[in-house]
């Protein structure tokens, strides 16, 4: 039953991921092009969107749904603590819930840290993944500057603090999926 919750929370998760995307992808190319009336109403959206994300994590993993104590027998262990790196085999540790695709996607398009070791070693395991989820997944690592630096042009402030709000759901998150 709890191994059901969990791989439901990832389903779920990775629905929201899809919304997520749909007002990404065009949001980026509007970036890019510098069209800010094109961006302002998808980069309005997504903190909400990003806010699901929150909202899906904590329904699924509820302790009064899911004993924490299953959770660290059966799932955790074996399904989640810790990163292998693909290059060099060694195991980061850590929970890496991250490897959400739609975590990665988030990371990459708002140019959130990379540099971290847990950072470069879910990168690396994009190896794992098909290769059509691979090269989006790159593609979107190519554009990780365009947003922050599309928002942070004079003049941006609605669309700046839009992007902030959203950073700020996504740290949300991190916080929720560290305290369960």
């Amino acid at each position: 039953e709890e191994l059901t919750r969990f791989v439901v929370t990832f389903l779920r998760s990775e629905a929201v991921g899809a919304d997520c995307l749909r007002l990404l992808v065009p949001l980026v190319e509007a970036a890019e092009r510098g069209d800010a009336d094109s961006a302002s109403p998808r980069l309005e959206a997504l903190p909400g969107q990003v806010k699901r994300l929150v909202t899906v994590f904590l329904e699924q993993i509820d302790p009064r749904h899911m004993d924490p104590n299953a959770w660290l027998d059966h799932i955790q262990r074996p399904y989640v603590w810790g990163v292998v790196d693909a290059q060099t085999g060694l195991r980061h540790e850590g929970p890496s819930g991250m490897q959400l695709g739609v975590m990665s996607l988030l990371n990459s398009l708002l140019d959130v840290q990379s540099h971290s070791a847990l950072a470069q070693s879910i990168r690396s395991s994009w190896t794992l993944l098909l290769p059509e989820q691979r090269r989006f997944l790159e593609a979107c690592e190519a554009c990780r500057p365009v947003l922050r630096r599309f928002v942070s042009a004079p003049g941006r402030r609605r669309l700046r603090s839009a992007f902030n709000a959203t950073l700020d759901q996504l740290a949300a998150w991190r916080r929720c999926h560290q305290s369960r």
